[in-house]
């Protein structure tokens, strides 16, 4: 999690300055932390960059990192734009692009 912090940190340094490649894009699904701080990293970037009104930030996380109102919010807002179910011996799988 201090990676993605610290990459957190300089990806919205460069939306700040209007500098640099504005999107960022994460393999959040290698670390475990408390579902309730992700949740929360997430919320944070979202809400920033709606702001800013620039950037993007791609993180692929597995759903059981999540608690599942914060799964549902984050539905709910439209952020989510693929699902990937590893449950059920891989049989609701698939992959999504959003051009």
């Amino acid at each position: 999690m201090k990676i993605n912090m610290f990459d957190l940190a300089l990806f919205l340094n460069r939306i700040d300055l209007n500098a640099g490649c504005q999107f960022l894009i994460h393999d959040g699904s290698y670390c475990k932390p408390n579902p309730d701080a992700k949740a929360k990293v997430i919320k944070y970037v979202d809400e920033y960059l709606k702001r800013k009104g620039t950037g993007q930030y791609f993180i692929t996380i597995n759903k059981s990192e999540l608690d599942e109102k914060d799964l549902e919010f984050l539905k709910s807002q439209g952020t989510v734009v693929a699902e990937f179910d590893r449950e059920y011996k891989d049989t609701h799988r698939f992959f999504g692009f959003k051009y």
